[in-house]
């Protein structure tokens, strides 16, 4: 059996590759390195993440990007044991961001006290402005004043026991999910923590040993605290908040796979008191919009086509009069039902090969007229739609049970590469954070939760400098991670292949 140390030193290089291999300037890549390093571990390799973590910090100093994306990991995902790696570094460099993440994770009851106190030692040495101690102030003390609305609402966020009433809950806080990590099984914890982010959350690690009691407003009324301790973790945890109820407290199993993980994730949301989570749907949501009062609708100009159906401007073109677009102060639009013939056509003659491949696919797709109700979807070679019934699958227009090959729509809408091109992004939700359906501004990609164009995100971002503190001046309401995931999509949908 692997010793500790040969372990932690396995999982330090499987996370280097990891970072490696990631864009720092596309999608969300903290999130992308956490499901490449855990996809796969082993109960033992997951033990050992958390310090291999921590002891590569050193290594990514002179990659300014990488750091900053170890950096995100270790905040989000609530990595407290890197806390001695993250003094060391700091202690060096007098990195603010370091300073920064070391801040976040200092109230987690996992931190020696020591360590705290150093931390502090640190920030009181350092030459830092008024506004960026206040900004370290907020993260380590309930009771500080913030100076800023932003600061006010990142206070309520990171201590809700602060907060005032369910009236402040729905001002663009995040949800919050505590997990309990008595009796839970390291592998598997770290793959439900990733669903979690990907779903919206702030999660808050609660770990099986403590060398410290947590501060009262760590935790709050709004928290869903998941446990595999039963009982033993309200006893351990209500002393810490007032108001705190046992309605908080989700008992649950250990997650064995993605759809046991997909079904906890909607216990939680349902346990929610403040805001929901963002749970990309299963292949159970798509047929919404295949519905007839949403199938047709949507106003998608000539990137959001290039860019949703995984095409190019070429091809489009050239499959105008299949397509027969709406045309409007001199711009061409398609409607959602022709972004789905075009994304099917592509699907096919990428699948079988043909590129040549005929446009009956359009044509029967574009005829369609929607279902009558949420249902099943699929389409043949030839362009013939099929619904799905109790006998299998039928032709919408004669309800005759075909039996030859057919492609379902829910695979067609999921994310697909071919060929080394840009991947074509899923269907309705291109990233983790945004979402798509012809019934919302026109269809076209916005932060999932908020009638907010990915586009507009990203082109207010490339304006001048100071990028991204101007798209959170301009919507504060929306979390930070989901406006870096919007601009990175926007930023494909203004620039398509």
């Amino acid at each position: 059996m692997a010793s500790v140390a040969d372990l932690e030193l396995a999982m330090a290089r499987t996370a280097l590759a990891a970072f490696g291999d990631v864009s720092p300037v596309e999608g969300y890549p903290a999130l992308e390195v956490w499901r490449s390093v855990t996809d796969g571990l082993g109960r033992d390799e997951a033990q050992a993440l958390p310090i291999a973590l921590g002891e590569i910090l050193p290594l990514l100093a002179r990659s300014p990007d990488r750091l900053r994306i170890l950096l995100d990991v270790l905040t989000t995902f609530d990595v407290f044991e890197s806390m001695p790696a993250l003094l060391r570094y700091i202690a060096s460099s007098g990195d603010l961001d370091a300073v920064i993440c070391a801040a976040n994770l200092a109230p987690n009851p996992g931190v020696n006290p020591a360590d705290s106190t150093r931390l502090q030692q640190l920030i009181d040495s350092m030459r830092l402005s008024n506004h960026d101690r206040n900004v370290l102030a907020i993260r380590l003390d309930p009771s500080a004043e913030p100076t800023t609305q932003r600061l006010a609402l990142l206070r309520a966020q990171l201590w809700p026991g602060t907060r005032s009433g369910e009236g402040t809950v729905d001002s663009g806080l995040a949800p919050i999910v505590a997990v309990d990590e008595i009796n839970d099984s390291a592998d598997f914890r770290w793959q439900l923590i990733g669903d979690l982010i990907s779903a919206g959350a702030v999660v808050r690690r609660l770990p099986a040993t403590w060398l410290k009691e947590p501060q009262r407003a760590w935790l709050g009324g709004s928290v869903v605290v998941l446990s595999w301790s039963g009982e033993a973790a309200m006893a351990r945890l209500a002393p810490f908040s007032s108001d705190m109820t046992v309605a908080q407290f989700l008992p649950a199993d250990v997650p064995t796979n993605k759809y046991s993980r997909e079904r906890l994730l909607r216990q939680i949301d349902n346990a929610l008191r403040g805001p929901r989570l963002r749970i990309a749907p299963d292949s159970r949501d798509v047929p919404d919009m295949m519905e007839r009062d949403s199938y047709r609708l949507g106003s998608f100009d000539a990137r959001e086509m290039v860019y949703l159906a995984g095409s190019r401007s070429s091809t489009l073109q050239r499959l105008r009069l299949d397509l027969e677009p709406k045309e409007l102060n001199s711009g061409l639009y398609w409607s959602f039902n022709q972004l789905v013939a075009l994304r099917t056509w592509e699907f096919w003659r990428r699948e079988t090969g043909r590129f040549r491949l005929p446009t009956d696919v359009l044509r029967g797709l574009v005829a369609f007229q929607g279902a009558e109700t949420p249902t099943q979807v699929a389409v043949t070679g030839d362009g013939r739609v099929l619904v799905a019934s109790g006998q299998g699958f039928v032709d919408w227009k004669t309800g005759q049970v075909v039996s030859e090959d057919f492609v379902r729509l829910d695979r067609v809408f999921q994310p697909q590469t071919f060929g080394g091109r840009r991947p074509t992004p899923a269907l309705p939700t291109p990233s983790a954070f945004t979402r798509v359906h012809p019934g919302v501004v026109g269809g076209t990609p916005c932060v999932d939760g908020y009638r907010v164009p990915a586009r507009a995100i990203a082109g207010l971002a490339m304006e001048g400098v100071n990028q991204i503190e101007k798209v959170l001046a301009v919507y504060p309401e929306i979390p930070e991670p989901a406006i870096l995931d919007a601009i990175a999509v926007g930023g494909q949908v203004l620039h398509p292949a």
